[in-house]
């Protein structure tokens, strides 16, 4: 029970605290003289294609649309390609007007999942690199520019922006999921830095024409795979945090957590894709891989296994009394947050507890529904 106890300790502080640790100080030791990945020119203007896929996205696209058309990027060299996937609102009525002028419309009347509308898009795009966007993600003005500079290194194979959130409603899984993405864009940087950054955000990641391979069509987590293709083929994946876009959060805690469901499904779908990742001569990578990715999918697992363990640990010594008041407290604070939030009352600092349980809550129903096959590629 001790050593299940312990266990379960460490790969619950080894995942959020000691790796992140461990990370900054090797930055700070061994990556302070550096050579630059790649040479910043302000005139570099390759071929680029914008990806994006939309499913009832009426009250964004007109939006999104107009923000494309608005870039920082020469119009000669920027076409823009959006697939409809089956949508059922005024979406298809919306992008119809807007054809023409570098914007090419593809309306789908049968709905596939995202992952299917990229597989049909991608082999329409005319440009040399990729760009992949979320419907509801607005670009600062040049992040086009800013997200293809690191191309002139004919080595770096795809490059992730930088996602900011908004949370426009103040809700408190809003609020969480704000403060956690800060947490993981932090890592990302991190990473980045030592070549073995991990995952691209959706919402603005570009990649090399030729080394997109079409996606599994039963696949739920796209940019993921797809960012980390780029690794297994050999190439740089790197972080570029002068490209910004922002998106709102999820207006609930229920939208929230039906995306934390997916994900967490997705994400132990994609390990069968991403095996060579696992064991890999870059060392580095299998670290940065299983540290930041692997152990957190297991870590709803193992804080049930510590909670259970504690229960008949906790009078054996002050320090599992201590350890059972404080996963006490965590788990109180969620229920009184969850509580507030049913109220729509305010929950100030309760929202940090309350996010990460439900985030791991999610990632553990995602799981269920993943070894049960249960989890749809298609997303509303």
């Amino acid at each position: 029970m001790k050593i299940l106890f312990y266990i379960r300790l460490f790969l619950f502080l080894y995942t959020y605290i000691i790796y992140p640790l461990i990370l900054f100080l090797y930055v700070k030791i061994f990556t302070g003289k550096r050579k630059k990945e790649y040479e910043s020119v302000d005139e570099y203007y390759p071929k680029i294609s914008m990806i994006i896929s939309a499913y009832n996205e009426e009250s964004v696209i007109k939006d999104k649309i107009n923000n494309c058309l608005e870039l920082n990027y020469p119009a000669d060299k920027l076409e823009i390609l959006l697939g409809s996937d089956g949508s059922i609102d005024n979406t298809n009525r919306i992008i119809n007007n807007e054809s023409g002028d570098g914007i090419k419309i593809f309306i789908y009347d049968v709905r596939v999942g995202k992952t299917g509308v990229l597989n049909k898009l991608v082999p329409e795009a005319t440009g040399e690199i990729l760009i992949f966007s979320d419907a509801s993600s607005i670009y600062k003005k040049n992040a086009l520019k800013e997200i293809v500079k690191p191309f002139t290194n004919d080595n770096i194979g795809g490059v992730c922006g930088r996602l900011l959130f908004k949370n426009d409603n103040e809700n408190p899984g809003g609020e969480g999921e704000r403060l956690y993405w800060s947490y993981e864009t932090a890592l990302k940087k991190l990473e980045s830095k030592i070549n073995s950054f991990i995952g691209a955000s959706g919402a603005i990641y570009a990649i090399r024409k030729k080394l997109f391979r079409k996606l599994p069509e039963e696949a739920i987590i796209d940019d993921f795979l797809i960012s980390m293709s780029i690794l297994i083929k050999g190439y740089k994946l790197i972080f570029r945090e002068e490209a910004v876009a922002y998106e709102t959060t999820a207006p609930s805690m229920k939208d929230e957590f039906k995306r934390r469901v997916r994900i967490g499904s997705g994400n132990f779908q994609s390990i069968k894709y991403l095996k060579p990742l696992l064991f890999n001569k870059n060392i580095k990578r299998v670290i940065t891989f299983w540290s930041h990715k692997l152990l957190r999918w297991v870590v709803p697992i193992a804080l049930l296994i510590l909670l259970i363990t504690n229960i008949f640990l906790f009078d054996l010594s002050s320090f599992y009394t201590a350890a059972l008041i404080i996963q006490g407290l965590l788990y109180i604070s969620f229920l009184i947050g969850w509580f507030l939030d049913k109220k729509n009352k305010k929950i100030g600092f309760l929202y940090i507890p309350y996010y990460f349980v439900f985030m791991n809550l999610g990632l553990l129903v995602g799981f269920w529904k993943f070894i049960r096959n249960k989890q749809s590629v298609k997303w509303d």
